[in-house]
């Protein structure tokens, strides 16, 4: 994402003591980068003010809009609070890590406020401060993350730590890579941290609890969820899954020492057709190469099965890693992934799943690889064929839900990193209260990035053309400028990804209703008056991965909304009304797809040449795709 984008074997009566190993080198180590971060407190003082009255003229438009969305919602009303009546606690986790949390950034309210307020631009200074933030930050992650095993495993936690922190040795080398390639592409340079000690930690943690939350949705309402999720038992294989979703991210799984020789002849530069850069083409084909990098480890993938079932106890069945199935978990974990069997967008289409392995094993093939999808049949006692294993395909289903919600629930942190491993610092001081609009509210946020050294990257300021002067900008070369044009033209969407990312404090699987197993999703923000349409924009791609990942979710999913600020009636009714936007946008999304569809089979009914484009679409046949189209989302929100 941009930022502009049963168990197994316990550790008690097991045989055998030795830690669980990777046979690869590397270390468990932390980014190296520094940056400046918005601390909580300052973003106190800057939301301090919000309350002040929006003007009349504005005000009007905004209470217009609102009434629309207030009379549309007002028949589920009754419902909603019947729901939320109904609803099971927030989960002691939730709870738990809202209050941790809560408590971390008090404690560093101080030095990030000085972060903050005090940014000399001479190097020593902030590279003294960041670097002891970001340390103790990194170590903070790293402790959260171990307290939440020994929680959540209990007796069985050193043997899942031991397992996770070997898979996280062996994919090091890949993760270094990442950030290298990142600092060559400018597509791939502010995309979001991909470092073992932040963001695939944060991962596993994430999708465990995901993965528990659709488990009980499962067992506790099969009226609901029992042929779309299921109730098994076995956490391993989706850990090793979790721990290697990115690795791709690296370029390809079998020329890491030269990521350019794989792509340059594809990107924009070698090609006149294609408008993507060498990150673009990375991005696309990551969950892929995730897939054929797990394939080609087969050999250490064995030896942490060996470890893990010398710790397992005598009669129980060890929790083994299946090569194949972390393969096509970390293929389908993005919602853009293409194996060339067609893109899964739907992971209850269980034969979209087959059809995917397809292509998954044409792949594998081509890099002298193989692909074994056995694991997703079964052989008829008669007539010796192949049958598709409908329990085992609905295990990867629910395994790849919840990779996809669990990557998604990225926290934010006291010091926010880049892919190509910069400090990242947003300063909001100057942002408009009374902004309405998502451009407005962005055009006083200024997004700036540092480096290692904590010196400010002025070429990679997310506004930096209209604060050049004419001299300046003459002086840059083509490619600064071509560079300069690049970021200019996408900076309002830059800026609102992290900005709004800053704003979403953590997310985390909450309650499910008893009525109809809804399933509730909980965002914890930091200040909901702080730019609610950059928030709302940052929420939004939650959204879409509860959309895109299983069609019962948009019926069924509801994300509660709470800040540790209160929000003013003036700023909820905004952030109101910009979360329903973002679902109108995944509708008219849908309804695109729709149309698509209805021209590519000759549908249409007057039998005119199908067109490429849906904006070419007569309004006949738009109206003829809106009065059939039936599957509009309907993800819920509430406020807490």
């Amino acid at each position: 994402m941009s930022i502009f984008g049963g168990r197994g074997g316990g550790s008690s009566g097991g045989r055998g003591g030795g830690e669980i190993s990777s046979s690869s080198s590397g270390s468990d180590k932390g980014s190296s980068s520094s940056g400046n971060e918005v601390s909580k407190s300052a973003s106190t003082e800057v939301s301090s003010s919000h309350s002040t009255e929006v003007s009349n003229t504005v005000q009007s438009s905004v209470d217009a809009q609102n009434t629309g969305i207030e009379k549309a919602s007002s028949a589920d009303g009754a419902k909603a609070a019947a729901n939320k009546a109904s609803a099971n606690e927030i989960s002691s986790n939730s709870a738990n890590a809202l209050e941790r949390k809560g408590e971390k950034a008090q404690e560093n309210t101080e030095k990030a406020a000085l972060s903050n307020k005090e940014i000399p631009r001479s190097g020593e200074k902030v590279t003294e401060l960041n670097r002891e933030i970001l340390e103790k930050e990194n170590q903070r992650i790293k402790s959260d993350f171990e307290t939440f095993a020994r929680e959540h495993w209990q007796e069985e936690a050193e043997v899942k730590l031991q397992l996770i922190n070997a898979a996280l040795e062996q994919a090091e080398e890949c993760y270094s890579k990442v950030e290298l390639i990142a600092e060559q592409d400018e597509h791939l340079y502010q995309y979001s941290d991909h470092t073992p000690n932040r963001h695939i930690r944060q991962v596993v943690e994430k999708l465990i609890r995901q993965l528990e939350q659709l488990k009980q949705a499962a067992a506790e309402h099969p009226e609901t969820w029992a042929n779309t999720f299921s109730n098994f038992k076995g956490e391993n294989t989706l850990i090793y899954a979790g721990v290697m979703h990115d690795v791709g991210m690296a370029g390809s799984a079998d020329d890491r020492s030269d990521f350019l020789k794989a792509y340059s002849d594809r990107c924009a530069a070698h090609d006149p057709t294609s408008k993507d850069t060498v990150g673009d083409i990375i991005r696309k084909n990551h969950s892929g190469e995730s897939a054929m990098y797990i394939l080609s480890q087969r050999e250490n993938i064995q030896k942490l099965n060996a470890q893990i079932q010398e710790k397992t106890p005598v009669g129980e069945k060890a929790d083994l890693i299946n090569a194949d199935e972390a393969a096509l978990l970390v293929a389908l974990h993005s919602k853009s992934a293409n194996m060339g069997g067609g893109t899964v967008l739907d992971l209850s289409d269980h034969q979209k799943i087959l059809d995917y392995t397809k292509g998954l094993k044409e792949k594998a093939a081509k890099r002298g690889l193989e692909f074994n999808d056995d694991f997703l049949y079964t052989i008829d006692s008669q007539t010796g064929e192949r049958v598709a294993n409908e329990e085992a395909i609905l295990r990867v289903a629910t395994e790849a839900m919840a990779l996809r919600l669990g990557d998604s629930f990225r926290p934010s942190s006291d010091v926010q990193l880049t892919q190509s491993g910069k400090a990242v610092h947003i300063d909001v001081s100057k942002v408009d209260k009374n902004a309405t609009n998502l451009e407005a509210e962005m055009n006083g946020a200024v997004v700036s990035f540092y480096n290692e050294n904590g010196i400010e990257e002025t070429s990679h300021r997310l506004d930096i053309q209209e604060e050049l002067s004419q001299e300046e900008w003459d002086k840059l070369s083509e490619i600064d400028k071509e560079t300069l044009r690049n970021v200019h033209s996408r900076k309002t969407m830059s800026k609102a990804f992290a900005v709004g990312e800053k704003n979403i404090l953590d997310m985390n699987p909450g309650a499910i209703a008893n009525d109809n197993g809804t399933i509730y999703t909980d965002v914890y923000l930091r200040d909901g008056n702080l730019c609610p349409c950059a928030t709302a924009f940052a929420i939004g791609e939650r959204f879409g991965e509860s959309n895109t990942g299983n069609m019962k979710l948009r019926d069924h999913m509801c994300y509660r909304i709470h800040s540790l600020e209160p929000i003013t009636e003036d700023r909820k009714a905004l952030l109101q009304f910009q979360l329903q936007n973002e679902i109108e946008k995944l509708n008219n999304k849908e309804m695109e797809k729709a149309l698509k569809a209805r021209m590519e089979s000759n549908l249409i009914e007057d039998g005119s040449v199908v067109v490429e484009e849906v904006e070419d679409a007569t309004e006949s046949h738009k109206s003829a795709v809106d009065e059939q189209f039936s599957e509009r989302t309907n993800i819920r929100f509430e406020f807490v």
